[in-house]
């Protein structure tokens, strides 16, 4: 099963071996580039993989405004508006993730939000932002 969500860091220097040697998990990973560039990683787990692709530079700007324009519709409420604006405006990369998983496995959400988290990141996933401590701060979710 294919899985999406993104992670918006204002650190992108954080996601590296000596980050990642720090999870319990049984993991290995491998940095992608085309030539000298580096575009993503991938994560290889137990219950799957995870691909991060690095947005370009030339996109991240409009990617950005329409995200914080997302974020201001949806934000649970006025303060957290602020904050999560404040938040975005510090972001230095946007990492796309392709997840594959087995259907019934569970176990790549929580991986998901330890890496975010770890990262000091805003998750998106599952049309919500994710605060680095999990919290929501903007849902177009119906049901909320």
């Amino acid at each position: 099963m294919l899985s999406r969500a993104a992670i918006y860091l204002a650190d992108p220097s954080m996601l590296g071996s000596r980050f990642l040697e720090l999870f319990d998990d049984d993991i290995t990973y491998e940095g992608l580039k085309d030539g000298n560039h580096a575009t993503g990683m991938l994560l290889k787990l137990p219950w799957g993989q995870l691909k991060l692709n690095f947005m370009p530079d030339g996109e991240m700007e409009e990617h950005l405004r329409g995200f914080s324009g997302y974020i201001q519709r949806f934000a649970t409420d006025s303060e957290t508006n602020l904050y999560a604006q404040a938040r975005l405006h510090y972001v230095n990369m946007v990492a796309g993730c392709e997840i594959e998983h087995h259907e019934e496995d569970e176990d790549f959400v929580s991986f998901l939000f330890k890496l975010s988290g770890g990262l000091n990141g805003l998750l998106f996933f599952y049309d919500r932002v994710y605060d680095f401590s999990g919290d929501v701060l903007a849902s177009s979710r119906a049901d909320e």
